[in-house]
């Protein structure tokens, strides 16, 4: 994570069109937190099932929200307003922590879905990417538009969409248990002949 606010600033100093300098950003953050996953759980023996993607994905997301979160504090503006840093901080822990979630499990399902279609594994895993940046995105440009109006709007469209993001991991799970099945059925029949 301490390498994510230097390539953000750089960007801040290339970039001057402002929804650009927002999708710049989201994809920072959507690229390290996909390989920070990637060099540290999706390579291993341990990703051999497609619920892992989503799985470690998240965690990874929880992560970079807790780090993120937590530089947030350490920021001496947030401290000097002490009521205002504590209600802010509130909904700021609750809004990111839904984004990252939200964002990373798109990329890992769509990961997910390739588990099964290696010749489309590339695909998937750029839809994923572009969706997870799309929705980074919107998230962000919203906030900063709103000004703290829109926040709770803001934030049950995510909760909405986290529970969608929930629902697909269900349907991945009831998809490989039943092709698991198959398989044990199939492996009891040649068994009994």
């Amino acid at each position: 994570v301490n390498l994510v606010p230097p390539l953000e600033k750089l960007a801040d100093r290339i970039i001057t069109n402002q929804f650009l300098l927002i999708t710049a950003w989201a994809t920072i953050e959507e690229l390290f937190k996909y390989f920070a996953a990637k060099i540290v759980a999706l390579r291993s023996k341990f990703a051999d099932e497609p619920i892992d993607y989503p799985i470690y994905l998240l965690t990874a997301a929880l992560g970079f929200a807790a780090f993120e979160n937590v530089l947030f504090l350490l920021n001496p503006s947030v401290a000097s307003e002490t009521l205002l840093g504590f209600l802010t901080t509130d909904l700021r822990f609750l809004g990111a922590t839904l984004l990252h979630v939200v964002a990373s499990s798109t990329i890992g399902i769509a990961m997910g879905l390739s588990f099964y279609r290696k010749k489309y594994k590339y695909i998937y895993w750029l839809i994923g990417l572009i969706v997870a940046i799309a929705l980074h995105t919107l998230f962000n440009f919203f906030i900063m538009k709103a000004e703290g109006n829109g926040f709770l709007q803001t934030l049950l469209l995510f909760y909405f969409l986290k529970s969608f993001v929930g629902c697909v991991r269900i349907i991945i799970r009831k998809a490989h248990n039943k092709k698991y099945e198959t398989f044990i059925t199939l492996a009891k029949i040649n068994r009994w002949r």
